[in-house]
C-alpha cells in the first residue's frame, strides 16, 4: 500500500458516530494524532474510518456500517485481535491488508474503549512506518534505559508518531505486564479510559500537559493516575517523540472519594438534626410569643426576654452550623464575581447597625473580579464585617475599610479596622468552631461559627485566612481566594 501523505490528519465527521460525546472526542484526538483510525462496533461493524483510510479503501462515509473483514483481507481478521483484546494486556497486534490497496500491509493495534458501548479501535501504520520506528528505538533504547529505568514513576517513550518506543520497569509494573509487551503500540491503548484521555493525546502531539487525571478501568479494576508529557530531547538536541510521565495516584484520589462521601453524609446528617431541633425551637419561641399577650411582670418579662434571645441565638447557630456543612460541595461551581455589588447590599442591609454604633465604613472605589460561589462570598464579607461591628468596643472614629487586590495566583480581600483588637494568643484560635472572646459589643454571645465559616470558604476556593492584630491596635482579617488564568 503506497502511503498517502494526508497533514494533518483531517477526520471524518465523527457525529455518525453514535456514543457520548467524550467518546467522539477521543476518536477525534486518536484521529489528529494517527492517520489511520477504524472504530468498529460489537458486532464487527465499521462505526467510523478516519480520511486517510477512506483514501487508500474508498470514501470513508461508504464504509461506515460495513463489516470490517469484507475490507480486510491477511492474516489477521478482526476476531483474532477481539481475542487479544480479551487478553489481560488488553491490546492486539496483527497485520492487514485493505481491499483496494496495492497489497502493503498495515501494522495494525486493537484495543477497546472504556465506554458502555463495545468499541474496539484499530490504529495501523505501514510496514515501512514500523521498520522506521523499530530502528529508531534501537538506536535510543540504551539513551533511554540509562536516564529513565530508575526513575519511580511510570515513564512511557512515543516516537513522533504516538506509538510506544520504550517503557521502564515501573510502566511495566503498573500496567501489569512487561515493558517490551507495551512497545510498537500507541499510547492510546495503554490507558483505557475515557474522561480526560484527549487531553493527553493532544499532549502527545502539541502543547505539553501537565498532571492530567484519568481514570483507568482494565483487568486489574479501577486506578487513578495522573499524566504529564514533554518532548523527548535527544542529547544531539533532535526531538524523537514525547515523553509521558503517569504517576498513580489511586490512594490520593480513593481518599478524596472517601472524604466527599463523609462530608455528603455530614451534611445530610446536620441537614436532618437541623431540621429536628428547628421544630421544638419554633414551639419554644412559638409560646414565648403567645406568653407576650399575659402580664408577668417586670421580673417575669425579664426571663422571657432571656428565653427568646436564648432561642434566637440557638436559631443563629442551627443555620450557621449548617451553612458550616455545606461549604465546599461539588454542586457549588466557582464563578468570576463582581464584590462591589455584594459590599453595597451589605452596607445597605446593615446601614442602621453602622449608624447606631458610628462606624463609618470604607469600600473600595473599584476591585477586580472574584473567581468565588457567590453566596459564599456574600457570606464570607457578611461575617467579617458583622465581627468588625461587634467587636468594634467604644471610641471615637470606628472605621471599617475593606480593600481587594489582585496578585499573581490569588485575590486578596482585607477586612480592616481600628477596635479594640485580638491578643496574639488568640488569632488562630478565633477560627475555631464555638470559639468566642466574650460578648459582643450589643451584649449580645456570639455563637462562634462566623469566623469558622470565613476560613472554610477560604479553603474550600484554594486560599487561606488570618488575622494581623495587637490589643487595642485594630485588626486586618485577611482572606486569599485562588485566582485562575482567565480564558
Amino acid at each position: 500500500m503506497t502511503a498517502t501523505p494526508v497533514s494533518p490528519s483531517s477526520p471524518s465527521d465523527t457525529g455518525a458516530l453514535v456514543g457520548p460525546p467524550r467518546v467522539r472526542e477521543i476518536v477525534e484526538s486518536l484521529s489528529r494524532l494517527h492517520d489511520l483510525v477504524v472504530v468498529c462496533d460489537g458486532e464487527d461493524r465499521i462505526a467510523w474510518w478516519s480520511d486517510r483510510l477512506g483514501v487508500v479503501a474508498g470514501d470513508a462515509a461508504d464504509l461506515v456500517g460495513a463489516r470490517f473483514a469484507d475490507v480486510v483481507r491477511g492474516a489477521a481478521d478482526l476476531t483474532d485481535l477481539r481475542t487479544q483484546v480479551a487478553s489481560p494486556l488488553g491490546v492486539g497486534a496483527g497485520r492487514i491488508e485493505l481491499e483496494g490497496s496495492d497489497g502493503d500491509a498495515l501494522e495494525v493495534s486493537a484495543f477497546r474503549l472504556a465506554t458502555d458501548r463495545d468499541l474496539t479501535v484499530l490504529v495501523g501504520r505501514t510496514t515501512e512506518e514500523a521498520r522506521r520506528a523499530a530502528a529508531c528505538l534501537r538506536g535510543n533504547a540504551a539513551y533511554l534505559a540509562a536516564v529513565l529505568d530508575c526513575a519511580p514513576d511510570a515513564v512511557i517513550a512515543t516516537d513522533r508518531g504516538g506509538f510506544v518506543s520504550y517503557a521502564n520497569p515501573a510502566a511495566a509494573a503498573l500496567f501489569h505486564t512487561r515493558a517490551d509487551a507495551l512497545e510498537g503500540h500507541p499510547l492510546a491503548s495503554c490507558l483505557p479510559c475515557t474522561a480526560g484521555l484527549a487531553a493527553v493525546l493532544d499532549g502527545v502531539r502539541g502543547e505539553a500537559v501537565t498532571g492530567q487525571d484519568l481514570e483507568i478501568v482494565d483487568g486489574s479494576g479501577r486506578r487513578y493516575v495522573s499524566v504529564s508529557t514533554s518532548e523527548l530531547r535527544l542529547p544531539s538536541g533532535e526531538v524523537a517523540g514525547n515523553v509521558v510521565f503517569v504517576r498513580d495516584v489511586s490512594k490520593r484520589r480513593l481518599a478524596e472519594i472517601r472524604l466527599a462521601e463523609k462530608a455528603e453524609e455530614l451534611e445530610q446528617y446536620v441537614s436532618h438534626v437541623s431540621h429536628d431541633l428547628r421544630s421544638p425551637l419554633s414551639s419554644l419561641l412559638g409560646f414565648a410569643s403567645l406568653l407576650r399577650r399575659e402580664p408577668l411582670g417586670a421580673r417575669g418579662e425579664s426571663f422571657l426576654d432571656r428565653i427568646e434571645q436564648s432561642g434566637r441565638t440557638m436559631e443563629t447557630l442551627i443555620t450557621d452550623l449548617l451553612e458550616l456543612s455545606r461549604i465546599g460541595s461539588s454542586n457549588e461551581p466557582a464563578e468570576w464575581v463582581a464584590p462591589l455589588p455584594i459590599l453595597e447590599q451589605i452596607a445597605a442591609e446593615w446601614k442602621s447597625r453602622f449608624e447606631e454604633r458610628g462606624i463609618e465604613l470604607d469600600l473600595p472605589g473599584d476591585a477586580p473580579l472574584v473567581f468565588c460561589h457567590r453566596t459564599r462570598l456574600y457570606q464570607l464579607f457578611s461575617n467579617l464585617l458583622g465581627n468588625a461591628i461587634a467587636h468594634m468596643g467604644t471610641r471615637d472614629g470606628a472605621r471599617v475599610c475593606v480593600a481587594i487586590d489582585e496578585e499573581p495566583h490569588a485575590h486578596h480581600l482585607r477586612v480592616v479596622d481600628n477596635g479594640r483588637g485580638i491578643a496574639r494568643e488568640h488569632h488562630e484560635r478565633i477560627f475555631d468552631v464555638f470559639a468566642t472572646l466574650g460578648r459582643r459589643a450589643d451584649g449580645a454571645k456570639s455563637t462562634g461559627i462566623g469566623l469558622a465559616i470565613v476560613r472554610r470558604i477560604a479553603i474550600a476556593h484554594g486560599g487561606r485566612a488570618w488575622v494581623e492584630s495587637e490589643p487595642g491596635c485594630g485588626s486586618a482579617f485577611h482572606v486569599t481566594i485562588a485566582r485562575p488564568a482567565r480564558s
